[in-house]
């Protein structure tokens, strides 16, 4: 019986809350697009850090100058 009552009132809260935001829209929209642009900023942080994280990570697996084989000059 609890589960029932739960689901019920689970749908009663979630219909009202879709209310409100149809009817608050104009408060809810630049809400949204604030989240968005702060989704975005930090997507672009965390992917400048991996970046970065990668070419430290190829810049220090390339062997050293001296341990590479001289390179064949064509004639």
């Amino acid at each position: 019986m609890a589960r029932v009552l739960l689901t019920v009132l689970g749908l009663g809260i979630l219909g009202v809350g879709i209310r409100l935001i149809v009817i608050f829209w104009w408060a809810v929209k630049p809400f949204l697009l604030a989240l968005v642009a702060l989704g975005l900023i930090l997507l672009g942080l965390v992917l400048f850090i991996f970046g970065i994280s990668e070419l430290a990570g190829a810049i220090s697996r390339k062997p050293p100058p001296e341990a590479r084989p001289p390179e064949e000059k064509p004639e």
